[in-house]
């Protein structure tokens, strides 16, 4: 009988959603620098209001992307096994 050993891919997986969960946290500040300048008046014209409104949008999808990512390293890390036996590919 095998015997059983660590799953290298579950360790992967974790440093991937470790790094995921980062990335998501720091992406929220991706765009603050230029919708805090359009907050602040830096660009009034007629143009100013569809930028503005494209970068919220970016924004939302910059999340969004993340979080989905996030999940779904998170789901594949549930499910996948802590051990696998030894002579199994890795």
């Amino acid at each position: 009988m095998s015997e059983d050993v660590a799953n290298p891919r579950k360790a992967e997986l974790r440093r991937l959603v470790e790094r995921a969960e980062t990335i998501e946290q720091e992406l929220d500040d991706v765009l603050r620098p230029a919708r805090d300048a359009l907050a602040a008046g830096a660009w009034v014209s007629s143009a100013a209001r569809p930028f503005e409104e494209g970068l919220q949008e970016a924004r939302r999808d910059l999340l969004r992307g993340a979080e989905a990512t996030t999940t779904a390293l998170r789901a594949e890390w549930s499910t996948t096994p802590a051990r696998i036996p030894a002579g199994e590919p890795r």
